[in-house]
């Protein structure tokens, strides 16, 4: 596995784990109304909003054998928004992977302490 800043043509790919991840792992955690508003059925066939969020947050994506199986948002702001990985892949050290990339990002920026939104 490796792990990389983000690509231009990561943005589908990161948008099918994002929509993935909110339906059918996180559906238990939140309501109705919440997935609904997070990732609606439509969101993944027009993903240009994600092209324009990722572009500006360029997320941390981590691949194996040239699949992506997860990403990291760490912005300036010392938040760590999205960080998903692909469903089934639970205990295969893609989540350690990319936190251990945030880590190194707030070291190499001064960042003493990291905050999720």
């Amino acid at each position: 596995m490796k792990v990389r800043t983000y690509k231009e043509e990561d943005a589908q790919a990161l948008a099918n784990i994002y929509y993935n991840t909110i339906r059918h792992i996180n559906i238990r955690d939140y309501s109705a109304e919440q997935i609904n508003a997070w990732a609606p059925y439509d969101s993944v066939k027009d993903y240009s909003g994600w092209q324009e969020k990722l572009a500006k947050v360029k997320p941390f994506v981590a691949v194996i054998n040239d699949t992506i199986v997860g990403f990291a948002e760490f912005d300036a702001k010392r938040h760590i928004d999205c960080f998903m990985c692909i469903m089934n892949t639970k205990a295969k050290g893609i989540g350690s992977a990319l936190m251990k990339a945030i880590f190194a990002a707030a070291q190499k920026q001064n960042i003493g302490r990291i905050l999720r939104k």
